[in-house]
């Protein structure tokens, strides 16, 4: 077991390449000299010393004990201890006062520091792990494993410097990783406050600090006035190129002038062309566009060579840059540091391919164009990004909400209106239950229910009833659960209080044996006579959503079994909802890969009333609804007990494609007045809610289908006829787009007044334009243009 702090054989694993080669630090004269000074360690106050295990050109590291909490630490001393310069006394202090203030996982804590006997300490936390590098290759990391370390390290490099530090030696030895795979920064003994003087006690001008192999070149030359973030950028690049080829970028062995030219003028060999499978990383065969066997493409070689650009005004201009683009990178996203094409020859010679071949050449276009709009508009147009975003949100709050319906077509409501009715269904299945003294047995009788409607295949089913406490009956109500999720349908449950829906539920409000099969929602409101019926469909605490039953409800009946994201927007109002995961019903026509839910308004919480488990400062977004006739509602309505006599088949013309909700009608049940003379319970309005809810609700269709690319082609192929007969000018090919667009426009706005499904054809319109102007660019025409 290693034992996490850097040791002179760190990189003894290292491919062939490396093997040979130690780090070439350089220090400030006199440094090494003191070095035989070094004392035994002295007794430090609340510490035991256990041994030694790391000792550097300017520093010592032993292993200790916290005696008070019996926590193994890492105590640091300098090498000559009282002996020491007064230049290292000081740049140990500033080491000491540049980590005290960071605080970041991923940098290496101090947590104590003082001076004993004249030798100056720090404690440290202990970490287990291995060096970055070594830790790579004793894994095996794949691709996708090793760049998402390295965004992880430099997003944590990019903290330091949003705290005015440059690290200026970031190398394997000083980046560890520990035994749950998490990087771990240490050793900040050359850091520089960025954007401040420097100490000429520190760095005095010309001297050279760092490890030569991982410096920028501005470092290796002595400019510590042109030293700042970027230097470190460029530390990240040496690093990823070695963990990604086994080899440096450039030769870093010979004399210390040539190691030097190398670091400040050789340009770096093309990762792709360094890589070998002895010493470079796994490739990853899922990942299209890769040469067969090394998984470097030309977009992370870009990355790469990007962030070890010689300028620094060339490289990326920061650390959360370059991690940005790494994570774009794993996203299968354009990066950023992509070079430019030969544009402009390209186009020569397609324009005269074009003359010889036109039928050739307008395909080619119409295919290039589909192919750009889809993946440019993915990223410009598409559902993450800000425009489409606001794009959507702008037609959705356009689109009048719908009226309170007048009947259920979505909603069947499953009930227990009498004791009698359900006692006799129990005495049917033969259960023996005293339900009156023991109301939890009714999860027995709740589970027969659910397992016969998962034959039914409903869209969800929601339970408006209350399961607080393990019981010794839960185990007939999961059978119930375990076979709607085999069906594809998700189960809700109502809890009575909003909950964290990052915490585990209490089990006063839901039993633990349920929590891990269901989905649970809390159910409040207004439910007065003299105002209009509203839910509380969504809570948002800080940057944490909650969602209600009704809004649950709406989820699964959308995309069952998919995990999802919300975000409330207070000023349209607004609830958008982004489905992750593939449906179990996702060949459904309208299977939204988005949807938006118009709510009547969003506020903060009352603090005279806030509702149960909400406190003052949260935002809840409202939804009104009204109660449908009674007709409707009785049309709508089914004895609990005798559906569970029912057949299948009458059971999937009851509630197939629908949502069915269980509730509780009996005469003790708290009814609620409404604003029209009427009163209801609980799990009618709920009903009443989710029916009015799916009314409004305006689904994004999911781009996995065959409308979207179909209307791409087309569209191209408009482009195309533009470009052909209506472009001899740019003007006139732009006013020809513009119309297309708004026509679009139209279309899609007409789509979602009649059909609530929002059909974005942005994609569509940027295919016209892309065909248009890549057909005028490259394609003769018809006739000369003036």
């Amino acid at each position: 077991m290693s034992d996490g702090l850097p040791h002179p054989s760190d990189d003894s694993t290292s491919p062939e390449p490396l093997d040979h080669l130690a780090d070439t630090t350089l220090t400030s004269p006199g440094g090494l000299a003191a070095a035989h000074l070094v004392q035994p360690p002295p007794d430090i106050d609340g510490y035991d010393i256990q041994g030694e295990i790391y000792r550097g050109g300017q520093g010592i590291i032993y292993r200790g004990i916290q005696r008070v909490t019996n926590r193994e630490v890492a105590i640091k001393m300098l090498l000559a201890g009282p002996f020491a310069s007064v230049t290292a006394k000081r740049r140990f202090m500033r080491e000491i006062e540049v980590v005290a203030r960071l605080n970041h996982p991923n940098l290496v804590a101090i947590f104590d520091a003082g001076t004993v006997e004249g030798c100056q300490y720090c404690i440290m936390d202990f970490i287990t792990g291995r060096p970055l590098i070594a830790y790579i290759r004793e894994n095996h990391l794949p691709l996708e494993r090793v760049l998402k370390l390295f965004a992880e390290i430099a997003i944590a490099i990019s903290y330091a410097h949003k705290q005015g530090v440059v690290h200026r030696d970031l190398k394997p030895s000083n980046i560890i990783v520990d035994q749950n795979g998490e990087p771990k920064i240490l050793d900040f003994g050359l850091a520089k406050e960025s954007g401040g003087a420097e100490d000429t006690l520190l760095s005095q001008t010309g001297q050279i600090l760092g490890t030569l192999q991982y410096m920028a070149p501005e470092q290796a030359l002595g400019a510590s006035d042109r030293i700042d973030v970027r230097t470190d950028v460029y530390s990240l690049g040496v690093l990823l190129y070695q963990a990604l080829t086994g080899r440096f970028p450039y030769p870093v062995t010979g004399p210390l002038h040539e190691i030097t030219r190398n670091v400040t003028q050789t340009p770096p060999l093309r990762p792709s062309r360094n890589w070998s499978p002895h010493s470079g990383v796994s490739e990853r065969a899922d990942r299209p566009g890769r040469a067969k066997r090394c998984p470097i493409d030309r977009h992370l070689e870009a990355i790469v060579l990007k962030a070890l650009s010689k300028a620094p005004a060339a490289r990326y201009a920061s650390a959360a840059d370059f991690a940005a683009d790494l994570t774009r990178y794993l996203n299968h996203e354009p990066v950023l540091a992509k070079g430019e094409f030969g544009w402009y020859q390209t186009r020569h010679r397609l324009a005269e391919l074009g003359r010889s071949h036109p039928i050739l050449i307008h395909m080619a276009a119409a295919v290039l164009s589909t192919v750009a709009a889809l993946a440019l508009g993915g990223v410009l147009l598409g559902d993450r990004s800000p425009a489409g975003g606001a794009i959507q949100q702008t037609l959705v709050t356009a689109i009048p909400p719908s009226l309170p319906p007048r009947e259920f077509d979505r909603v069947r409501l499953i009930t227990r209106s009498s004791d009698a009715a359900t006692d006799a269904a129990a005495r049917r299945l033969e259960l023996a239950d005293d339900f009156s003294r023991h109301p939890r047995a009714l999860r027995r009788l709740n589970g027969r229910l659910l397992e016969r409607l998962a034959a039914a295949r409903p869209r969800a089913v929601i339970c408006d009833l209350s399961f607080p406490e393990a019981s010794g009956h839960d185990a007939d109500f999961l059978r119930g659960a375990d076979a709607l999720r085999r069906a594809g349908v998700d189960l809700c449950v109502g809890i009575a209080e909003w909950t964290d829906p990052a915490g585990d539920i209490p089990p006063r409000l839901l039993s633990p044996n349920l929590a891990r099969v269901v989905r649970a929602g809390c159910t409040t409101g207004r439910f007065s006579a003299e105002l209009a019926w509203a839910y509380h469909v969504v809570a948002r605490r800080g940057g944490s959503v909650t969602s209600s039953l009704p809004l649950l409800a709406v989820l699964s009946a959308c995309r069952p079994g998919d995990a999802y994201a919300l975000r409330l927007h207070e000023q349209q109002p607004l609830l958008a909802m982004h489905f992750v995961g593939l449906s179990s019903d996702n060949s459904a026509p309208a299977a939204p890969n988005r949807a938006f839910l118009p709510l009547s308004r969003v506020t903060r919480v009352d603090e005279k009333n806030p509702a149960p488990g909400l406190t003052t400062g949260d935002t809840v977004g409202w939804f009104d609804f009204a109660l449908p006739p009674d007709n409707a509602l009785a049309a709508a309505t089914h004895e609990f007990g005798e559906v569970l006599g029912w057949s299948d088949d009458k059971l999937r013309r009851a509630f197939a494609d629908r949502i069915v909700i269980i509730g509780n009608t009996r005469p003790d049940v708290r009814r609620f007045a409404t604003p029209d003379g009427r009163a209801a319970p609980g799990s009618v309005a709920l009903a009443a809610a989710v029916e009015h809810a799916m009314n409004n609700v305006v689904i994004v269709p999911s781009w996995t289908g065959w409308a979207v690319p179909a209307a791409t082609v087309l569209s191209a192929l408009l482009g195309l006829l533009l470009a052909r007969w209506g472009g001899e000018t740019r003007g006139s090919r732009l006013a020809s787009v513009a119309s297309a667009a708004i026509l679009y426009g139209l279309v899609s706005f007409s789509l979602a007044l009649r059909f609530r499904i929002l059909f974005s054809l942005a994609i569509p319109a940027l295919a016209v334009l892309i065909a248009c102007e890549l057909a005028a660019a490259v394609c003769p025409s018809r006739r000369p243009a003036r």
